[in-house]
């Protein structure tokens, strides 16, 4: 951060005078090669891993404070300067020495410190006249500035320090270079220090431009950071609140229900509160949405489809319930309403509701669907019958597939026709392995380790690392279903491919076992599959549906899977919805299920 105000350029010149005056000239180019190596090496791929940053950002702190140091004679004050120098070189030591320090907690260190520095810059201003009274001015407030930012958004200034660490290493590398060849000319010293200082001292009035550039960049991102961190999910209203007491009575009884503007044409959508299984066993109050079509019912009553949405996130605010425009999450929504059915859509428990949403947790996401669907034969409005099909998508294609697998046990009154799933998560051991290295996958993974951690009662720092554990925990805060809450991730995200996972989850107890419970295929489903899959999907691998798909269809059962052409996992869904529509009401009318089964 420091390397943006005006004293940089001076600092600048110390070295080169230094290094003209009392080292070899082949040494000086040969050190400034290393530098310039080494600082492209940063720049190009600072997170290589953990190590390396703690090694970067201490290694910049202690030349910030030596160079302060060195540089302090031409302050209006020096012995502040020096406090300031020191105040860099002790906590550079502390980040080098100190290796529990986390990474957020070495951001805040070095916030800290920026601070201190802008505030003495300021104080030397005030002592100052002139252009230059200015120029100090506005490089304190730049610091001051960019302190707070580092405060604020942590994982940024880690990224800004490991960039602007890597650049000076490479300026200093070439001054190096320039002064040793600059003294194996042999030109007299006199010359080179004049020389060294008219390239080192900028006129004043682009000192001052400088100045007010930096300033610009460090305001800029400072309001960018207070406007995107401001950005989180909704909070859940009074109707989210749990009863003091869960009715007793049937599994899907309504505890609470309302009329609310609809979500898609020709359709009445209510947002309901109902009675289903939770995570410990116990009855708990869920949320979700009753689709209804305003068309009138058939005699028989209307059929029912389960949705069960993707991955929106593990906070209560990320309920599709919440989100301004549920219908974005609900693939085949319209489709589906069109050809006649009610949709049950749960938010799974802890969605909307304040309990702890156990995310990738098969059974319960099934009993949690399948107690939609009582709900919704237990609504007036939506003259519902017994039958019923499930359909989801990534995460949702998870739950399609557990509430196959648990509809018999768990609500045999029901009559289930068909599960559909897309992008369905059939191997959580190799959809972690295959995504581990991207930031969207560590995104997810993140959101699955920290809602078992809480769900199972687990220390997450069992499988991850302390250092990560604080943007593990930040990540897990956003709803992915917003652009702007992503983006304020990002950082963290990039922080994880400095260090992420201690051991591998699926390598150690109980994490191994909770994997291996919560991935599907364990358990006959009994009735067709449709298993669609985009050939373009880089989250759930082609590979792994079609393997799920060999499987059951080795076990007897009729799996048919629709394969999506270049469509990427995020369209899977909405891309075919038609198709979907098409085969779950072929279910309704009991034609017989096409397979892709050999």
């Amino acid at each position: 951060m420091t390397s943006v105000d005006g004293g940089f350029r001076r600092r600048l010149g110390w070295v080169n005078r230094s290094l003209e005056h009392r080292t070899r000239w082949w040494i000086a180019v040969l050190l400034g090669v290393v530098c310039i190596g080494l600082g492209v090496w940063l720049v190009a791929a600072p997170f290589r891993s953990e190590a390396t940053l703690r090694w970067l950002i201490a290694a910049g702190m202690l030349l910030s404070g030596v160079a302060e140091i060195a540089s302090s004679s031409t302050a209006r004050r020096p012995a502040l300067a020096r406090v300031v120098g020191a105040s860099w070189v002790v906590t550079g030591l502390v980040v080098f020495v100190v290796t529990s320090l986390t990474l957020y907690g070495i951001a805040l260190a070095v916030g800290g410190v920026i601070v201190v520095g802008g505030l003495v810059r300021i104080g030397d201003a005030l002592a100052r006249r002139g252009d230059d009274r200015a120029v100090q001015l506005l490089a304190g407030i730049t610091n001051v500035l960019g302190g707070v930012l580092a405060v604020a958004w942590p994982a940024v200034t880690l990224l800004v320090l490991a960039i602007v660490f890597g650049v000076r290493t490479v300026v200093v590398g070439l001054v190096a270079v320039w002064s040793g060849l600059s003294a194996r000319r042999d030109r007299r010293v006199a010359t080179s220090d004049d020389r060294t200082a008219d390239a080192t001292t900028a006129p004043s009035r682009w000192r001052l431009v400088g100045a007010v550039a930096a300033f610009g960049l460090l305001a800029g991102a400072t309001v960018i950071s207070a406007a995107v961190n401001r950005v989180g999910p909704n909070e859940p209203d009074a109707f989210y609140e749990q009863p003091d007491e869960v009715p007793d009575g049937p599994l899907g009884t309504i505890v609470r229900s309302e009329e609310i503007d609809t979500i898609t044409p020709d359709a009445r959508t209510f947002r309901v509160m109902y009675t289903s299984t939770g995570f410990d066993g116990d009855r708990r109050a869920v949320s979700g949405l009753i689709v209804v079509p305003t068309a009138p019912a058939p005699s028989g009553g209307r059929d029912v489809v389960a949705f069960t949405h993707g991955t929106t996130g593990v906070d209560p605010g990320c309920a599709p319930s919440l989100l301004d425009e549920p219908a974005a999450v609900m693939e085949a929504l319209p489709q589906l309403v069109a050809a006649g059915y009610v949709v049950a859509a749960t938010d799974y428990q802890g969605l909307g509701t304040s309990s702890r949403h156990p995310y990738l947790v098969g059974d319960v996401e099934a009993m949690n669907a399948l107690d939609a669907v009582r709900a919704a034969r237990l609504l007036p409005e939506a003259d519902a019958t017994d039958r019923f099909a499930v359909w989801g998508h990534s995460q949702g294609g998870h739950s399609s597939l557990f509430t196959g697998q648990l509809a018999a046990s768990y609500a045999s009154e029901l009559d289930l026709v068909g599960v559909a799933a897309g992008g369905p998560v059939p191997d959580l051991v190799e959809l972690f392995e295959f995504n581990l290295a991207t930031p969207v996958g560590k995104i997810l993974i993140s959101m699955a380790l920290k809602a078992w951690a809480d769900v199972y009662e687990l220390d997450l720092e069992q499988v991850v690392t302390p250092s990560a554990r604080e943007a593990v925990e930040e990540i897990a805060e956003i709803c992915v279903t917003d652009l702007r809450q992503i983006l304020t991730r990002v950082p963290d995200a990039a922080l994880l491919g400095v260090t992420f996972l201690r051991v591998p989850p699926w390598e150690v107890e109980p994490w191994a076992s909770i994997v291996r419970d919560n991935t599907p295929g364990g358990a006959p489903t009994g009735v067709p599959m449709l298993l669609v899959q985009g050939g373009a999907d880089t989250i759930v691998d082609p590979a792994l549906t079609q393997r799920f798909a060999d499987e059951r269809c080795a076990d007897g059962e009729t799996v048919e899977v629709l394969a999506l052409p270049g469509v990427d996992h995020v369209s899977t869904g909405f891309e075919g919805a038609d198709q979907v529509t098409d085969w779950i009401v072929d279910r309704f009318a009991g034609l017989p299920a096409p397979t892709s089964c050999s």
